[in-house]
């Protein structure tokens, strides 16, 4: 029998293994339903300037899945979508998460 060899590994980035800055400020949201990109713009920019609303596609049938990515301008945005994890969005009622990998 041989020895197995082991794994190393150094770090992945050179930030010292902070979280991407990016993941900071964006936010995992989910149970949107048929909730529009404005809707959603409107109901989170209350918590802060919304960079980006990022739908999450089915790839066999191509229809939208029940969550999205939303990405702020600042991370503090972010944070307080999250502090606060329901938003009434609508016709749905929306759940924010972190959206840490």
């Amino acid at each position: 029998g041989g020895g197995g060899g082991g794994g190393g590994g150094s770090g992945d980035s050179s930030s010292g293994g902070l979280v991407d800055p990016v993941q900071l400020k964006k936010v995992f949201v989910g149970g949107i339903g048929d909730v529009s990109e404005d809707d959603l713009k409107a109901t989170l920019g209350k918590c802060g300037p919304v960079a980006q609303v990022e739908f999450i596609y089915d790839k066999q049938g191509g229809g939208r899945k029940g969550f999205c990515f939303v990405t702020f301008e600042d991370a503090e945005s972010a944070k307080a979508a999250t502090q606060r994890q329901f938003h009434h969005c609508g016709s749905s009622t929306v759940e924010g998460k972190p959206a840490t990998s």
